[in-house]
């Protein structure tokens, strides 16, 4: 089930003049979509935008400030149902209607560093783009080591650090509209990474394709 944002005021938060795309206009094969599907709305998360997000080890949500360091990063989307925000938490295995960037955690988890058992010789990438390393490499910077990292859950086109296939959910629909996004089929569950600083601006600097690749508490 979709998991609802507990902030009344999430929507006036996302700012005035943010328009919410409709499935129609971001899928093909909408006809395969059922009418719950075909009434979903996602709405992009301009730089600037504060949300309710929780932070690992805290009480009660905070009104977390998101910014990009970059104008290449991709930009986080939120959900809607029946015009309110929520989140679907991922679900390896289901086939699901998703947009790439997508939150599907409301919660910044601290980052403890790489995944201790991937080897030396593997350093995890952070892509601006939610497409990770599938198009372009562009942009890729090394995880950085920081004591205020942190990382969001968000929807990624699946990408796996590890020998065997990361978890992922199916697209329901054909593709994408979005020329990038047309060989994306399968959705990865992925992290949004940046710093938090002391007055609770999230600075994004991109995205890791495979959470798995990321230790976090």
């Amino acid at each position: 089930m979709d998991k609802k944002i507990s902030r009344r005021d999430f929507l006036k938060m996302l700012g005035i003049g943010a328009v919410a795309a409709s499935v129609p206009s971001i899928l093909t094969g909408c006809e395969k979509l059922s009418k719950e599907d075909m009434a979903l709305t996602f709405k992009e998360v301009a730089n600037g935008s504060t949300l309710p997000l929780y932070v690992s080890g805290q009480e009660g949500a905070k009104n977390i400030t998101i910014n990009y360091v970059r104008p290449d990063v991709d930009r986080l989307q939120i959900r809607q149902k029946d015009g309110k925000d929520t989140t679907l938490p991922f679900n390896s295995g289901a086939e699901t209607v998703r947009i790439l960037g997508e939150i599907s955690d409301p919660t910044l988890h601290k980052i403890v560093g790489k995944n201790p058992s991937l080897g030396d010789e593997i350093t995890v990438g952070v892509y601006p783009k939610v497409t990770g390393n599938l198009i372009s490499i562009n942009g890729r910077e090394d995880l950085m080591e920081s004591d205020n990292l942190y990382a969001l859950p968000v929807i990624v086109a699946d990408v796996s650090y590890f020998e065997d296939k990361a978890p992922s959910e199916k697209n329901k629909s054909e593709s994408y509209n979005k020329e990038d996004w047309r060989n994306v089929d399968e959705f990865g569950n992925g992290l949004a990474v940046g710093s938090l600083d002391s007055d609770n601006r999230f600075m994004i600097h991109g995205f890791v394709s495979d959470a798995r690749a990321v230790e976090l508490k």
